[in-house]
């Protein structure tokens, strides 16, 4: 009962009260590698240099080039920030998260490249979501799309999954995801379905990924919905 009736955190002066939060050492690391990233402030533990962890001390020289001068906080505060998240000793303040409008900035993305982008149909866990965007970005991906309803939004427990790749991989939220595909459609992407082996899939090591390329995954439980399923050309096994 006292925990819960502890005084709100006074948050600095530098920081609007509409700021998100990012924590995580991967993730901050990513933004603040990231030179079109803005940051209102950056919290630390409140510990000497010389006992801070080589992941900290990696952090603290990056906000120093950056001219940030991290605060120091106590971890029962970030704790308390965090709402229990695994912040790692470090939070970040940050504008809201920028989404594209539609599909056009994420195939300017990637430039003389074919472009590769995921599709995500009504994925609700931000866990899931971030560990997508992650995959994506690694596996050279340009971008990600949701639909603005009935899906995971990029929270700090998603931008924490993803362990940073949110802040450099270009995201769209669409109102409308079937007319967002033929968007993609009437530009020669083709789209495939991720369908579970037995499926009547083509294997991923057997699909043309050359060609322009959007790769569609459904909820965690009931998977695409049937008007997104038909509006696929064709579909990708991935084991």
């Amino acid at each position: 009962y006292a925990k819960e009736r502890s005084a709100p955190l006074a948050l600095p002066p530098s920081v609007p009260s509409d700021a998100r939060i990012v924590y995580g050492v991967h993730a901050v690391t990513e933004l603040l590698r990231n030179p079109s990233s803005q940051i209102h402030a950056l919290c630390l533990p409140s510990v000497s240099p010389g006992m801070a962890s080589p992941g900290l001390a990696a952090l603290h020289a990056l906000a120093q080039e950056r001219g940030i001068e991290p605060l120091a906080w106590s971890r029962t505060d970030l704790d308390r920030l965090t709402r229990g998240g695994v912040h790692q000793g470090v939070v970040a303040f940050c504008p809201a998260f920028h989404y594209h409008s539609d599909v056009h900035p994420l195939l300017q993305a990637a430039g003389d490249q074919a472009p590769l982008l995921v599709i995500l149909d009504g994925v609700t866990d931000p866990q899931n979501l971030g560990a997508l965007v992650r995959s994506a970005y690694v596996l050279g991906g340009h971008g990600v799309i949701l639909p603005m309803n009935h899906s995971a939004q990029v929270t700090a427990a998603a931008v924490k999954a993803a362990a940073g790749a949110t802040e450099v991989l270009p995201i769209a939220q669409v109102a409308n995801l079937v007319r967002s595909m033929r968007d993609l459609k009437e530009r020669e992407v083709q789209l495939l379905a991720a369908v579970a082996p037995g499926q009547g899939g083509v294997p991923a090591w057997d699909c043309d990924l050359r060609r322009p390329t959007a790769i569609l995954l459904g909820s965690e439980g009931k998977g695409l919905r049937p008007q997104v399923r038909k509006s696929c050309d064709g579909r990708i096994e991935v084991p």
